[in-house]
C-alpha cells in the first residue's frame, strides 16, 4: 500500500494499529505486535479494540465505499504531528477525518516501535516509566510522566477520593525525584494486571506511611489494584480503612459496597451506606448503593423497592432504570410498566448505550415482542461493535425462543453464557442459570401432571 510509511519511521505503528482495526480479520497476535499490554489483559483489550474497529468500520462504509477504498481514504487523511526522539520516545498527536484527536505514545522495543500508551489507555506507560527508571534514564521517565499527566485529568469533584489516582501522585514539572517518579508509574500500573507483582511493595509503602495523606493515596492505589485483580480480601481491607478515614465519601461508599457484595461482609456495606445517609438524608448516591448492595444479596425485589423513589421523583438516571428493570427480569414479573418505563428513558437519549438497548430487548422478549426483541438486540450488537453475538446476545435470543417454544434451543443458547469469576447474583450467567431452571422446572411440572391425568 502506497501511502504506508517505512517501518523506521514511528508513525508507521499508529498506520498499522489503525490498519488492524480496519481489519475484521485481525488475530490477537496482530494487535499485541503493535500494543504493550500484559498477557492477562491481552483478551479483554483485543476485545475492545475490535469493537472500536467495528464501529470505525461500519462510519467509514456507511455511504456504501468498499472497505479498501475506506482504508485508504483513512490513510490518506490521517495527520500525524511527532514529538522526541529514539532516546526519549514518541508521542505523536493524531487527527484522522472520523475520530477526534488522540494521543500515542511510542517506545521502542527489541527493534521495534510499539504503542505504549494512548488517550484512552495509559495504563502500560508506567511499565515504561519504570523501564526507564531501572536504567537510571530520570529524564526520560519524567518526560514520559508529563506526556501522560496531560491526558489524564484530575476530575475528582467534590469527593475528596474522587478522580484520577495518577493524578495525585505526579503533575507535570514535578521535579524527577525517583521514588516519587516510581509511586507514580505503580498509580497507572494499577489500570493493568501488571500490578500484580508490585502488591508487596505497595502493602509495604502502605505501612510505612509517613502521614495519613500519604496512607490515603496508597489506599486508593490498593484499592483499584485489587479490584483489578480480584483480589477481594485486599478490597475489602482497604475498604475498612477508607470508611474509617473518609466515611462520606462517595468513592469510599462505591468501594465499601463493592468489598461487601464480593465478600459478603454486609455489614460493612450496610455501615458505608447508613454514614452516608446521616450526613445527607435521601442522598441519591447512597440510595444507589443501597440498592447495590440489596442487589449484591440476591434481594431483587428489595433493589427495585429502594429504587422506586428515584424514579418517581424524576432524580433516577439511566443506570437506575436499566437496574430497576434487569431486576424485573431477575424476579420474573416484567410488567408493562416496566417496559413503558425504559422506552420513555431510551427516547429521551439522543445516543443510546449497549446496556440499556439490551434490557429494553430482554423485556420485549418475555413479554413476547419477539419482532422487537430481535431488533434491539441486533442493535445492540451494532452499538457494541461486534459482529457476532456475545453472552449477552445469546441470552437474549435464548429468551426469544422460549417464547416460541423451543426449550431446547434455549437452553443450548444460555449454556453459551460461561461462568465468570465471581459473578454477582444479578449477572447475566445467573440470570441464564434461573431461565435454565425455570424450564427444568416447567418440564417436570408438565410430566408430572401427565402422570396424573
Amino acid at each position: 500500500m502506497e501511502l504506508l510509511l517505512p517501518t523506521g519511521n514511528p508513525q508507521r505503528v499508529v498506520q498499522d494499529y489503525l490498519l488492524v482495526l480496519l481489519n475484521p480479520n485481525s488475530q490477537l497476535s496482530d494487535y499485541t505486535r503493535l500494543v504493550t499490554v500484559d498477557p492477562a489483559d491481552e483478551k479483554d483489550e483485543l476485545k475492545k479494540s475490535m469493537e472500536e474497529g467495528l464501529r470505525l468500520r461500519s462510519e467509514l462504509t456507511s455511504q456504501g465505499a468498499p472497505l479498501w477504498v475506506a482504508q485508504d481514504m483513512t490513510l490518506a487523511n490521517l495527520q500525524m504531528f511527532t514529538e522526541g526522539d529514539e532516546a526519549s520516545g514518541f508521542r505523536i498527536r493524531v487527527l484522522s477525518s472520523t475520530n477526534d484527536a488522540r494521543v500515542a505514545l511510542i517506545s521502542k522495543r527489541n527493534g521495534h516501535y510499539v504503542i505504549v500508551g494512548m488517550t484512552d489507555y495509559v495504563a502500560m506507560v508506567g511499565d515504561e516509566v519504570l523501564r526507564r527508571l531501572a536504567g537510571n534514564d530520570l529524564k526520560g521517565a519524567r518526560l514520559w510522566l508529563d506526556w501522560t499527566r496531560e491526558e489524564v485529568k484530575a476530575n475528582a469533584g467534590d469527593d475528596l477520593l474522587g478522580g484520577s489516582v495518577f493524578s495525585r501522585f505526579w503533575t507535570r514539572g514535578d521535579d524527577p525525584d525517583p521514588a516519587r517518579m516510581r509511586m507514580a508509574a505503580l498509580s497507572l500500573l494499577v489500570g493493568s494486571s501488571e500490578i500484580r507483582q508490585y502488591l508487596t511493595e505497595l502493602t509495604v509503602a502502605r505501612a510505612s506511611a509517613a502521614d495519613a495523606a500519604t496512607a490515603d493515596r496508597i489506599d486508593l492505589l490498593l484499592a483499584y489494584a485489587a479490584y483489578i485483580l480480584k483480589n477481594w480480601k485486599l478490597y475489602h481491607d482497604v475498604a475498612v480503612r477508607l470508611l474509617a478515614a473518609h466515611p462520606y465519601s462517595e468513592f469510599t461508599l462505591g468501594t465499601a459496597v463493592g468489598a461487601a457484595i464480593y465478600s459478603h461482609d454486609w455489614n460493612l456495606g450496610q455501615k458505608a451506606i447508613a454514614a452516608r445517609l446521616s450526613r445527607m438524608p435521601d442522598d441519591p448516591v447512597a440510595i444507589r448503593n443501597a440498592a447495590s448492595l440489596a442487589e449484591g444479596k440476591g434481594e431483587f425485589a428489595q433493589a427495585r423497592n429502594i429504587l422506586r423513589p428515584l424514579i418517581d421523583s424524576r432524580r433516577a438516571t439511566m443506570n437506575d432504570i436499566n437496574s430497576y428493570t434487569w431486576d424485573a427480569l431477575l424476579v420474573d414479573t416484567v410488567s408493562d410498566d416496566d417496559i413503558a418505563l425504559m422506552e420513555r428513558a431510551i427516547a429521551s437519549k439522543k445516543r443510546n448505550s449497549f446496556a440499556e438497548i439490551h434490557t429494553l430487548a430482554c423485556l420485549y422478549a418475555v413479554k413476547g415482542k419477539t419482532k422487537e426483541a430481535r431488533d434491539l438486540l441486533i442493535r445492540a450488537m451494532d452499538l457494541q461493535g461486534i459482529e457476532q453475538p456475545d453472552e449477552a446476545i445469546w441470552f437474549g435470543f435464548g429468551l426469544i425462543a422460549e417464547q416460541y417454544g423451543l426449550k431446547d434451543v434455549a437452553l443450548s443458547l444460555y449454556r453459551r453464557v460461561e461462568v465468570v469469576p465471581d459473578p454477582t447474583p444479578g449477572s447475566i450467567y445467573n440470570l441464564a442459570l434461573m431461565r435454565e431452571k425455570l424450564i427444568h422446572s416447567s418440564a417436570t411440572t408438565a410430566s408430572a401432571t401427565a402422570a396424573t391425568k
